[in-house]
């Protein structure tokens, strides 16, 4: 099984803890066994937020320190232009050299 066929079927697991959707395919037997036997495992709800597979080992569950969202988030408050309250449009870079100044 690819890479991204097992993050795929982690992802619809996720999604039926979550909000209780099918899953669209067949899952193959002994899958979802084979990642909720694992001591980093933490249910499906918490895929991508407590525990993650990565390329090099996509059987083995790996606990996160940060969840996607968190890491995302990071990211985009790295590069996305900020309003101030003035409603003056800055780069992230400036914004965070103002807000630097001002603690």
């Amino acid at each position: 099984m690819e890479f991204s066929e097992i993050k795929y079927l982690l992802a619809c697991l996720r999604s039926k803890a979550l909000y209780d959707k099918p899953v669209p395919v067949d899952v193959p037997k002994g899958f979802v066994e084979s990642f909720e036997c694992q001591e980093n495992f933490r249910g499906w709800a918490n895929y991508h937020v407590t525990w993650d597979v990565f390329e090099d080992d996509p059987w083995r569950c790996i606990l996160r320190e940060k969840s996607q969202e968190q890491e995302w988030n990071e990211t985009l408050e790295k590069v996305c232009p900020v309003i101030t309250p003035e409603g003056e449009i800055v780069s992230a870079e400036e914004w965070e050299k103002r807000s630097a100044s001002m603690k």
